[in-house]
């Protein structure tokens, strides 16, 4: 979506959590631009449910969000309209073994265990692998702000030690039948609470300014949480 944003000669202003908003010079180059964004979200992930707003002409930003029938508002009310999902009844298809929506297309193996998966799933799985050595070799931009994290943690390591991330759970331990080591898998979530209050602040700078602060801070979340993994973990625990 960044993409699209920059081939209108757009300026994002925020891009994190879910949530793309740019503004664009003319109204015609941001009605090709969203028309664009719908495509790609709709094709790609046709289960994502998705709010987007009307185009909305203004002055700054900050008076386009606020204002009355204003970006807030739309997206509000859509959020509050019913939703809901399709189904297939056709028997002739094999439904995917994740999703259960969509017929299944591609066949996987794992061990002795085949599943059918759908185009959908099937992409969302091959796109949620962590590619260590492929990531490190993108530049900043084109990586997800977890992803940066990973890669400046995995920097660390010389390139005959970079592991391979696995993708499924029974793979992350050593297989071991004398090992009475418990198989357990820490999940860490975090969130910062009333981000919508704290990005209100940007509505008091220009759209320029508000996109490189908004950035400013990005990068320095991404450099606090990077820095903290480094410092509890190091790379003693990670092994080949």
């Amino acid at each position: 979506m960044r993409n699209i944003v920059n081939n209108y000669n757009g300026q994002i202003i925020i891009s994190a959590g879910g949530k793309l908003t740019a503004t664009f010079e003319d109204i015609n180059s941001a009605s090709l631009a969203r028309e664009e964004v719908i495509k790609l979200v709709s094709t790609n992930l046709p289960m994502l449910e998705f709010q987007c707003s009307e185009i909305v002409e203004d002055t700054e930003y900050s008076k386009a969000f606020n204002r009355e029938n204003g970006i807030k508002t739309q997206l509000s009310e859509l959020k509050r309209r019913c939703r809901g999902y399709g189904y297939t009844y056709n028997p002739l298809f094999l439904m995917c073994s994740e999703c259960g929506e969509y017929p299944a297309e591609v066949a996987e193996k794992y061990e002795k265990e085949e599943t059918f998966l759908c185009r959908i799933c099937s992409t969302s799985k091959e796109h949620s692998k962590i590619k260590v050595k492929e990531m490190l070799n993108k530049p900043d931009e084109r990586l997800t702000s977890v992803k940066r994290i990973y890669k400046r943690y995995f920097q660390q390591f010389s390139s005959h030690e970079l592991p391979e991330i696995p993708f499924n759970f029974e793979n992350l331990f050593h297989k071991k039948s004398d090992s009475n080591e418990k198989q357990m898998l820490a999940v860490w979530c975090s969130d910062v609470n009333n981000m919508g209050e704290k990005l209100s602040v940007l509505f008091i700078f220009e759209d320029k300014q508000s996109s490189e602060i908004f950035e400013k801070i990005t990068d320095f979340n991404i450099r606090f949480v990077s820095g903290a993994l480094i410092k509890t973990f190091g790379t003693s625990t990670v092994e080949s």
